[in-house]
């Protein structure tokens, strides 16, 4: 069984290479890996080593990558029309792949009030 912890809010205190270890040493040995912390380096012409550093990260820190989250702050224009960030979508799906995690997690568009 694996005990896995949240990433969401580590991003702000230090980078990757120092918060896996730390939750490696608290006592998890997985992580679900928010990508919504992550857009400027999913962006990033270079995203694919990004990618491949995090996931030697979390090996190097004894943790696997249970999930992942996808981007966030996905919202209907005001007549309800929506067309999704292509893009983004498929890094995220990339990625997933690529830190060797097999499940993601896509949260449904917001529409505001109508």
């Amino acid at each position: 069984m694996r005990l896995g912890v949240s990433t969401s809010g580590y991003t702000h205190d230090c980078k990757i290479k120092e918060y896996l270890p730390r939750i490696k040493k608290a006592g998890y040995n997985a992580v679900d890996f928010d990508l919504y912390d992550y857009y400027d380096q999913i962006m990033h012409p270079d995203w694919m080593s990004w990618a491949d550093d995090t996931r030697i990260a979390a090996a190097e820190a004894g943790l696997s990558i249970g999930q992942t989250h996808a981007q966030l702050g996905l919202f209907a224009k005001p007549d309800l029309s929506y067309e999704p960030p292509a893009e983004i979508f498929y890094r995220n799906i990339k990625v997933c792949a690529l830190l060797g995690c097999k499940e993601i997690v896509f949260h449904p568009i917001f529409y505001p009030e109508v």
